[in-house]
């Protein structure tokens, strides 16, 4: 631009030049009008109660549909975003916020799904449900918890040395928890001699225990337990003799 003021070039010249700068720098700062970035309201600590601190406490009158926030509620984030709906607020799926009024600002915020290709958690993966009760837990040392309530008996455990196993009920329901010690090189297996007094169990739930530095895995059921036990196959293949498949059955 100096170079251009300095070279004698004409207004039109100049003014050409400052505008492609101008459009330069808009273009950083919004590169493409179409996004929508996600919001992050700290100041925000509830879904409900209005004011400062709530989520139903921002204004949305003059908001765009489609905003996204990101709010932090007892440590867990929770994104929402801003549509055009009449929906009764069912926190905290759907929250209204204080300025809602019917047809003429009918926005209500809604809490978005999410969706990925795999979860690595470093402490433990919980299902909660809307009064924010864990429905399920499960841990990383393999343990698993339903509604909450687990307590574990041992009335005879079954004789395999490939595996223990310890009887118990969870939430009325009589299960079997046991861990099976997984060899190098295994991608799958059996475990057999559960021995469950009432049957086919009625679910399986399976972790895989990895050892520090070890590689994601999971595992899945192959065809339907029996009473006896059941066939399992991993998402990959042990590179060591340290990894565990642990097990909870519920019939």
């Amino acid at each position: 631009m100096i170079d251009s003021i300095a070279n004698n070039e004409t207004g039109a010249s100049v003014r050409g030049k400052l505008n492609d700068a101008i459009d330069l720098l808009n273009g950083f700062a919004d590169p493409d009008a179409s996004v929508t970035p996600v919001q992050t309201r700290y100041g925000v600590t509830a879904l409900t109660g209005g004011g400062a601190t709530g989520l139903d406490g921002i204004a949305t009158v003059d908001m765009a549909v489609g905003t996204m926030i990101a709010v932090v509620i007892s440590n867990s984030t929770h994104i929402y975003r801003l549509i055009s709906a009449t929906t009764a607020e069912n926190s905290p799926y759907f929250i209204r916020p204080d300025d809602y009024a019917g047809t003429t600002n009918e926005k209500v915020w809604r809490l978005l799904n999410f969706t990925t290709n795999s979860i690595v958690a470093k402490s433990q993966i919980s299902v909660i449900d809307s009064s924010s009760a864990t429905v399920i837990a499960l841990g990383i040392d393999g343990s698993a918890f339903f509604n909450g309530q687990v307590s574990l008996l041992s009335p005879d455990p079954p004789t395999n040395p490939t595996h223990a196993v310890t009887k118990g009920y969870v939430d009325g329901a009589v299960g079997v928890c046991g861990t099976l010690a997984l060899g190098n090189g295994v991608s799958g297996g059996t475990v057999t001699g559960l021995d469950l007094d009432s049957g086919s169990p009625t679910a399986v739930l399976l972790t895989v225990q990895i050892p520090t530095g070890g590689g994601f895995m999971s595992a899945c059921l192959v065809d339907a337990p029996t009473s006896d036990g059941f066939t399992f196959a991993l998402s990959g293949m042990t590179d060591s003799t340290n990894y565990k498949l642990h097990y909870h059955v519920i019939t």
